[in-house]
């Protein structure tokens, strides 16, 4: 280990002092003093106090952070750091105390943009500018052997380095280095500007035909074909030792030639102006393909979370070209469900990552990091503590040091960004600092992630509801009809098991599961199948008592009946049908995972039930006021309900009085070549008239009614089949040549009629069974006919 002068003189405390007067007491005695005995005694206590200094430096110093000094742009922070030794693992622990206030990571402070101007340290005289015309050259190499793989499918796009030719001023001087001070304005100017190559997260041993595999494979997926030059490349490393000379000369090449660019390190020769437009042109469409999402990828902004994490991935990338590791990982954090999720990763080592698993929070790094906030870098892991400090891989994986920095979101840890690596000490505090940053970026991600989230829900509640108002409006549903509308849009909008709907049923007199939607067939098959308790779940005691019950950890509860085989362990929620007057029920759900509903899933569902809810109770008060009522609202004859009353007399009276009695159901059959948006309209101006023609031919003590949309009953007193076979023919007869005006246009329609004798039967119900059939068969014999049962 190598320790500098800074190192020895940083590790020194005040209580060395004792050993060091003791040291050099000793070595006093054993010069000055005549006596040999004495000079002897004086030795040995120079020679232990030197001892016993010695080793406590040496232990202290082994416990410093050893910083590999790097030439950077912007130097790392000073950190106050915290070095601790695991009894359990004998790992060695860094914490940085201090993270927080030196990266300012609580984003409620301000939001000043992402700018930030830079002035010249006080004293410093600036430098002057390099002529406009000159050419710089960055050069983002390829990776190496080992290529970065991407669990999401975006192996690719580091598997090429690429560079970037542009026309641009170039400074020596960095001016976010000028406002360090002197020190760094010195080392600055002395900079050249041709960048050299990374090594972070490149292998050392490229050969020129790695290089050329990966370009083939690049070359595949944009369709275009590039030459790869070993003896181009190697002038081009050669030249970057000339770097310096370069900018000397290319300033008075420049002097000379002002109209005429000269790139940057190049001493021999500068390409002409045709040459390097179409290189600029080449590189910049290279580049742009490489950032640029394949065409048959999903576009962004489809979805959010899709778009978050392609962009995490993006990060991730931009990561493993500065930071010398295997994997650099994003975890999301729940520190309230107690769990992590491995969301995108970025490695080059032959590993199984468990992306996107739920991993419980418990004693290894990144749960540790979570829950203190403060990165940590762990220098050396043993083999027999990997498994339980690094959980995110499937198997061993051979880690040996580990950096990982939380992520903050207004104040919280919402994430942690982590680099493993095969090697021991392979991070410092630089790391952290390039973590860091990065941790802001994520977290302005994270913050768009949410708003755009916001946005993608309020958009699927406003469609939901716009879906439900269309289903429920424009005709007569039923409750279980709407139950079903709800439980197939709670399933399409959040993630669950299962969701039902209990209503009564008033013809059985019971409750029941009027619908259910499931992940499978048989879980769907089994819900319908329960018999709901009304006493003892928690299904029923939402509807009883008309209130919300959320169980985000169900243990041993009765969720909807007894012999349901729902999990324990899981999430159930039960929202009451509460609308303006009454309960008619509740929406119940349920979910494998413990606290599978945010407050929010909550919220938007309360919503839906209430709407629900109402268009449940507008059916039912429908379905009551047209009970009480004696005639229909569109043509002003007898309801269903009351005609039928009154045939129950009818043909009580024909049974016992000895008369004949025949019931009659016409149909009204309307054109079919009229658009479909005009056929309600048609339907209604037919329907009427069609009345008018029928009330003329019936006695004032028959029987006319509505028995649905477009079909009449008729109750034809004092008449037998045969005598109603023939007024329903000459009925069918007027029909058929009566014009009716429609608008600008006349029409004419058809009728069909269904006759059957009701003399001799006491059922009603078999009497207009058989009018039925009779209807039915006149339908399939194509219409505008009439026929006896």
């Amino acid at each position: 280990m190598s320790i500098d002068s800074n190192d020895f003189r940083e590790a020194l405390q005040p209580q060395d002092a004792l050993a060091i007067v003791i040291t050099v007491l000793g070595v006093a005695i054993a010069i000055f003093l005549p006596d040999s005995i004495v000079k002897l005694i004086g030795g040995s206590i120079a020679v232990l106090g030197g001892i016993a200094f010695y080793t406590t430096l040496r232990a202290r110093i082994n416990d410093r952070v050893q910083i590999r000094k790097k030439r950077t742009t912007l130097p790392p922070p000073s950190f106050k750091t915290n070095v601790s030794t695991d009894p359990r693992t004998s790992a060695k622990r860094i914490r940085f105390d201090d993270f927080q206030e030196t990266f300012h990571v609580n984003d409620e402070s301000e939001d000043k943009g992402m700018a930030e101007e830079t002035h010249p340290a006080a004293g410093s005289k600036p430098s002057p500018p390099l002529p406009s015309t000159f050419q710089a050259t960055m050069h983002f190499d390829d990776v190496g052997n080992n290529d970065f793989d991407s669990h999401d499918s975006y192996t690719t796009d580091v598997d090429e380095g690429f560079t970037i030719v542009g026309t641009q001023p170039v400074s020596p001087v960095d001016a976010r280095q000028e406002h360090r001070g002197k020190d760094q304005e010195s080392r600055s100017r002395s900079t050249p500007v041709s960048r050299k190559r990374s090594v972070a997260t490149l292998p050392s041993g490229t050969t020129s035909e790695s290089q050329s595999n990966r370009g083939e494979k690049k070359r595949k997926k944009h369709g275009r074909k590039l030459q790869t030059n070993q003896d181009r490349t190697e002038e081009s490393v050669s030249q970057k030792e000339k770097t310096r000379g370069g900018v000397k000369a290319g300033s008075d090449q420049a002097g000379a030639r002002s109209g005429d660019p000269v790139p940057v390190g190049v001493g021999a020769e500068a390409p002409s102006r045709g040459q390097l437009q179409s290189a600029v042109r080449r590189q910049i469409r290279m580049v742009l393909d490489e950032l640029s999402p394949d065409s048959d990828e999903e576009s962004f902004g489809a979805e959010p979370r899709a778009e978050f994490v392609k962009l995490v991935n993006q990060v991730l990338k931009g990561i493993a070209r500065s930071i010398d590791g295997r994997s650099i990982l994003f975890f999301w954090m729940n520190l309230e469900k107690g769990h992590f999720i491995p969301e995108a990763c970025v490695t080059r080592g032959d590993v199984k990552v468990r992306l996107g698993e739920r991993i419980k929070l418990s004693n290894d790094l990144i749960s540790q990091i979570a829950r203190g906030g403060v990165p940590e870098i762990i220098t050396d892991i043993s083999p027999a503590a990997e498994s339980e400090l690094v959980p995110y891989y499937r198997e061993k994986a051979d880690t040996h040091s580990f950096v990982g920095v939380p992520v903050y979101f207004q104040a919280e840890v919402v994430g942690v960004l982590a680099v493993d690596s095969t090697e021991e000490s392979g991070f410092d505090e630089g790391s952290v600092a390039t973590l860091a940053e990065y941790t802001l970026l994520i977290g302005q991600l994270i913050r768009s992630y949410a708003e755009k989230f916001d946005l993608y829900l309020m958009r699927q509640s406003v469609e939901a509801f716009e879906q439900l108002h269309s289903s429920v409006t424009g005709g007569t549903r039923k409750p279980s009809e709407i139950a079903t509308l709800l439980t197939e849009q709670s399933v399409t909008m959040f993630d669950s098991h299962f969701a039902a709907v209990l209503l009564y049923d008033k013809t059985k007199g019971e409750w029941h599961i009027a619908s259910c939607h499931a992940v499978s067939r048989e879980v769907q098959d089994h819900i319908l199948s329960l018999l709901p308790d009304m006493h003892n779940s928690l299904a029923s005691m939402a509807a009883r008592r008309a209130d919300e019950i959320y169980r985000p950890n169900v243990q041993n509860e009765m969720c909807i009946a007894p012999e349901e085989k729902i999990p324990d362990g899981g999430s159930f929620l039960a929202l009451p049908l509460m609308a303006s007057a009454k309960c008619y029920g509740s929406l119940a759900l349920g979910h494998t995972s413990p606290g599978a509903w945010v407050a929010r899933d909550i919220d938007l569902l309360r919503d839906l039930v209430r709407y629900v809810a109402m268009a449940i109770e507008v059916v039912n008060t429908n379905e009551a006021l047209e009970e009480q009522l004696v005639f229909d609202e569109e043509t002003g004859l007898y309801n269903t309900a009351f005609f039928m009353g009154g045939f129950d007399r009818e043909i009580d009276r024909a049974r016992d009085f000895k008369t004949p009695l025949s019931l009659a159901l016409v149909r009204v059959e309307t054109p079919q070549k009229f658009a479909p948006e005009r056929k309600r309209e048609l339907s209604h101006v037919s329907v009427l008239e069609v009345r008018n023609l029928l009330a003329k031919k019936l006695r004032p003590y028959d029987l006319l009614g509505r028995f649905s949309d477009n079909t009449f009953s008729v109750a034809l007193v004092g008449r037998s089949d045969q005598e109603a076979y023939l007024w329903a023919e000459r009925l069918r007869k007027e029909i058929a040549g009566h014009i009716i005006p429609f608008e600008s246009r006349t029409l004419s329609v058809t009728v069909s009629a269904g006759v059957c004798n009701a003399t001799d039967s006491s059922d009603k119900a078999h009497v207009i069974n058989g009018a039925r059939q009779a209807l039915d068969k006149a339908a399939k014999d194509g219409g505008n006919t009439v026929v006896i049962y």
